[in-house]
């Protein structure tokens, strides 16, 4: 996945409705659903939408889309388990130096999350 800024027009994915793209958001984040019943679910909702055959998603784009999903996905675990290694390291009760520690990785999380909007700015991914 490139962090560059992309030229051209939106994906058809980006100009879904929101309630469309939370359920493909949703699904993808179910590990149960296999691209193929997401693709279908998906483009029969677009459909009964009212909207036209030429909205809907092919194999191709909702590959690429779960593939920046996953990429998210990957990184929000990998910072998970980075700060139980460190509290489980530091111990549970901030001093002066953990806190700082802690702050800046905030930060950092922030940034990305900004950044991200920034690039993707219909992309609104969440992970509870």
């Amino acid at each position: 996945m490139s962090d560059a800024v992309r030229r051209g027009k939106p994906s058809k994915i980006d100009m879904l409705p929101e309630d469309i793209k939370k359920m493909l958001d949703e699904m993808l984040r179910d590990s149960g659903n296999s691209q193929a019943d997401i693709l279908d679910a998906i483009n029969r909702r677009i459909l009964d939408a009212g909207m036209d055959e030429e909205a809907t998603i092919s194999r191709s784009g909702l590959s690429r889309h779960a593939q920046k999903h996953e990429a998210i996905a990957k990184s929000l675990r990998e910072t998970r388990a980075a700060s139980t290694a460190l509290v489980a390291e530091l111990g549970d009760k901030p001093t002066g130096e953990v806190t700082k520690l802690i702050l800046e990785m905030a930060r950092t999380q922030l940034f990305k999350a900004m950044q991200q909007q920034m690039l993707n700015p219909s992309c609104g991914l969440r992970y509870d």
